[in-house]
């Protein structure tokens, strides 16, 4: 998140951002050419028409992949360990709370 007091977004967030946006463009041209409208949709027997071409799938592919491994996998590589300490000092304040709480009543 861009720090308080700033309206400027961090890289993390332009990048979620473009990640995101490159999903919906993506996801609207399959969706537009399967002739469906949900995510849930775009599946084997949907992908399997008999109109969608091989080349199609495979710029689909190519395009997912590109998406998935030079934005959202560095992405979660920055994030995922972040979470990880927030959950731990969140654990740990919970902890101390408790010790804090017994040592009162004691």
């Amino acid at each position: 998140m861009a720090k308080k007091g700033s309206m400027e977004k961090t890289a993390n967030e332009r990048l979620l951002e473009f990640l995101l946006e490159e999903r919906k463009l993506l996801m609207n041209g399959i969706h537009e050419e399967l002739g469906v409208t949900s995510y849930s949709e775009v599946n084997a027997t949907n992908l399997n028409k008999r109109g969608v071409t091989k080349e199609k799938l495979c710029s689909w592919l190519e395009r997912m992949s590109s998406i998935l491994n030079s934005k959202a996998i560095p992405l979660l590589q920055i994030t995922v360990p972040k979470v990880v300490k927030c959950e731990s000092l969140q654990q740990e304040k919970i902890n101390q709370s408790t010790i804090i709480q017994l040592q009162e009543e004691g």
